[in-house]
């Protein structure tokens, strides 16, 4: 259902839930509103009436957010190296392809012929360069600082986490957008990742290990969520692939927090869900003609409200039924149910 305030469309979902639930959601500040199945439709609009303040300020702060465009590389494309801002220029070169900083530019020398896909493949291998040699300058100091010592490491293109652990075997992996970012980003998610091998959780041995090794890392967390992810198409994604994309983990997020925040409704004080993380998708099954359901298995750090010590998390695990309809672009996705599972481990799917 959808109903329309001052101008602005409203879609309305009718849940087995016992409070209203209003959001704005990115990228572009659409409003939904999670309603109990009782709650008839006079009532919804007269509660998005009250919010209408809210929904304004912030369907005007997801307008006025800089957002990375869909990237041809061209010339005069914004492109970022370590935090700082370049300008693309493209150069037709037929002999050999060069990526080079030269001041405030970046210049891209390739192909006129070469296509989106070829340009964008050979970027991402330069960013892959360059994150490389810092992390082999960091790491080594990362480790002999906290006595923590990765067996491997790489890197790869991630849509939901800046970094991963996989514990049992010691190995570390570093989002390739992780380059954009400054420096201080990476050395967070270096010792994030590193603090993992003394334990798997966002305990009370994570956040101490991570506050004797660097005190702002909460300042640090808090610059790298709420910058701006580059815009990167998956043109050979696999159908598996396309499960999870950004606009659905956004979803699963909402979902995730919407259902840890209304297990505790009722508590004074109100917590938070600082990061969620996917760490599997599995029991893919197809239900019917041209439909499939799966489980997505997700980690959520929780920041609960306590007045004896700041900062501490609680993390949850939980379980997120979806279906999606089969076809060139995977539409019709749908959340069906989320509920607690039991904690897993990093998986490499």
């Amino acid at each position: 259902m959808r109903i329309v305030i001052s101008g602005i469309p409203i879609d309305v979902q009718k849940k087995n839930i016992k409070n209203m639930h209003l959001q704005v959601k990115p990228p572009d500040g659409h409003v939904v509103i999670s309603a109990p199945l009782s709650v008839d439709d006079k009532a919804i609009e007269a509660y998005a009436r009250t919010q209408l303040g809210f929904i304004k300020r912030a369907i005007a702060q997801f307008q006025e957010q800089p957002r990375a465009s869909r990237r041809q590389y061209v010339s005069g494309e914004t492109m970022y190296i370590w935090g700082k801002q370049y300008f693309l220029v493209f150069k037709s070169d037929n002999q050999k392809n060069s990526f080079e900083i030269q001041n405030q530019n970046i210049v891209l020398s390739m192909s006129a012929k070469s296509t989106v896909k070829q340009r964008d493949a050979y970027v991402k291998e330069e960013y892959r360069k360059i994150l490389k040699e810092e992390i082999e300058k960091r790491l080594p100091k990362w480790e002999a600082q906290t006595g923590l010592k990765c067996d491997s490491w790489q890197t790869k293109y991630m849509v939901t986490k800046w970094g991963a652990c996989s514990t049992d075997k010691k190995k570390l992996w570093f989002n390739l957008q992780l380059a954009q970012k400054p420096y201080a980003c990476l050395d967070y998610i270096i010792l994030h990742e590193l603090t993992h091998l003394l334990t798997r959780k966002h305990d009370a041995t994570f956040i101490a290990h991570m506050d004797r090794y660097m005190p702002n890392w909460r300042e640090v967390r808090k610059e790298l969520n709420d910058s701006r992810l580059d815009y990167y198409e998956a043109q050979d994604e696999s159908p598996l692939q396309k499960l999870i994309d950004q606009s659905r983990y956004d979803d699963i997020r909402d979902a995730a927090i919407a259902y840890i925040q209304e297990e505790h409704s009722g508590d004074a004080k109100r917590l938070s869900v600082i990061d969620m993380e996917i760490e599997n998708v599995i029991h893919i099954e197809q239900l019917e003609d041209g439909v499939i359901a799966f489980d997505v298995i997700a980690s959520c750090d929780v920041e609960m409200p306590s007045a004896s010590r700041k900062g501490y998390f609680n993390e949850r695990w939980l379980k997120i039924h979806c279906q999606v309809t089969l076809g060139i672009d995977m539409s019709g996705f749908r959340i069906m149910s989320v509920g607690n599972c039991e904690p897993q481990e990093e998986s490499d799917n």
